[in-house]
């Protein structure tokens, strides 16, 4: 995120008031599929609009980059689109003041979704980083790397970077899996291959998502080399 002001009228100290009288969000919604407790953009809404009412403050979206549709195919062979796009978020106060911060925003669905849930999580996650607005359960970043095998894990510094790793790493996946025996059979079958895709769909393009890949490589590549033996003994 990055942001920029006139540094002269009103929207600071309205900004600044906002911040003060904000009440925390608590993580109410579940995400049943990742297992996740989260805060909707409606909740971070009804906390904000009050407050933005008071102190005369609108905020104007701009829509600065949009980034190549993403399309993958899903277990069933469906479409999952995937989006992308870098927004900026001004904030005006009546006497025409600003500041202006800047993220990105990204979502996927596999219907006709994929933008409103990429400008809705932009939102957000801009709102909940430019107010600091607080919940009962956060948890530093921080805290879960320092609770690790403390090994230092090379994540991207970047979404792009994020992006062609995960990329690199399902194809990984997908060579391991679908490595053929000698005779033209499969190591794997088709439930395991299934239920391996269904995992590695589930992870997102973040340092969590990635270390799953990761171990879910190594998993593979330990069962693939295994079976290799396996199947080697068979011709003894």
């Amino acid at each position: 995120m990055s942001g920029n002001g006139n540094g002269s009228g009103k929207i600071f100290p309205a900004m600044a008031g906002i911040l003060a009288e904000i009440e925390p969000v608590k993580k109410s919604r579940d995400n049943q599929m990742q297992r996740f407790k989260f805060r909707g953009i409606d909740d971070v809404m009804n906390a904000l609009h009050p407050l933005l009412a008071k102190y005369k403050v609108f905020i104007l979206p701009e829509i600065l980059e949009t980034f190549p549709v993403e399309e993958r195919e899903t277990k069933n062979g469906g479409l999952m689109i995937y989006r992308r796009y870098k927004i900026a978020y001004h904030f005006l106060a009546e006497d025409g003041s600003r500041v202006t911060a800047v993220v990105v925003g990204e979502a996927s669905d596999t219907s006709d979704k994929a933008t409103n849930k990429c400008l809705s999580i932009a939102y957000k996650y801009a709102m909940l980083q430019i107010f600091a607005i607080p919940t009962e359960d956060i948890e530093d970043p921080d805290r879960e790397n320092a609770e690790s095998d403390g090994k230092a894990k090379n994540f991207p510094k970047n979404p792009i970077e994020a992006h062609l790793e995960r990329s690199a790493l399902m194809g990984a996946l997908g060579v391991l899996l679908t490595e053929k025996t000698p005779d033209g059979g499969a190591y794997f079958t088709e439930e395991e291959k299934s239920g391996y895709r269904e995992r590695a769909k589930q992870t997102g393009p973040y340092p969590p998502g990635l270390a799953i890949l990761e171990q879910m490589k190594a998993e593979i590549a330990e069962k693939l080399e295994q079976r290799k033996k396996d199947y080697g003994g068979k011709d003894e």
